[in-house]
């Protein structure tokens, strides 16, 4: 958290909702935060998707197939990048830095 106080360039936070890897909640908690302090700090959360933002289906044996990437992943990128969001992307849900 000292670290990401110490930036004062606009992040994106990209995070999967159902991340086996990381599970994402308690970043997102972290993040929130930040946000409240002003932060330039976006968050986008992408449900239903692991680790890389990819979509995936239960198999009888409960294993995670992966599919795709989630709709509006890369999209959501190349507008940040460019510095105008444009929503929807697919089903992210956007957290918006507070001090724009």
């Amino acid at each position: 958290m000292q670290v990401l106080r110490a930036l004062k360039i606009p992040q994106l936070w990209i995070m999967a909702g159902a991340d086996s890897v990381a599970p994402s909640g308690p970043s997102i908690a972290r993040l929130e935060e930040l946000q409240q302090e002003l932060e330039p700090i976006d968050i986008a959360v992408f449900p239903d998707t692991d680790h890389r933002i990819v979509e995936f289906k239960i198999m009888p044996d409960c294993r995670r197939q992966k599919t795709r990437a989630a709709d509006g992943y890369f999209p959501l990128q190349v507008d940040w990048i460019k510095g105008r969001l444009s929503p929807p992307y697919g089903r992210a849900q956007l957290m918006p830095a507070l001090s724009r």
